[in-house]
């Protein structure tokens, strides 16, 4: 299970989406996007287990 609950929608500036629908329906996703940022102060981690999808 994809926990969508945890999904923030933003625009190509990482901009908070102010017409993104307030809560995600899984099958509308089309896109899953991860970014990796420099000068961002603090600890780092990222842990990706998987990702599939079926067409």
């Amino acid at each position: 299970e994809l926990p969508v609950e945890g999904f923030e929608p933003v625009g190509t500036r990482l901009d908070p989406a102010p017409d993104a629908p307030q809560t995600l329906n899984p099958s509308d996703i089309s896109q899953v996007s991860v970014y990796i940022l420099d000068k961002q102060q603090g600890p780092f981690e990222v842990t990706v287990s998987a990702i599939d999808a079926t067409v």
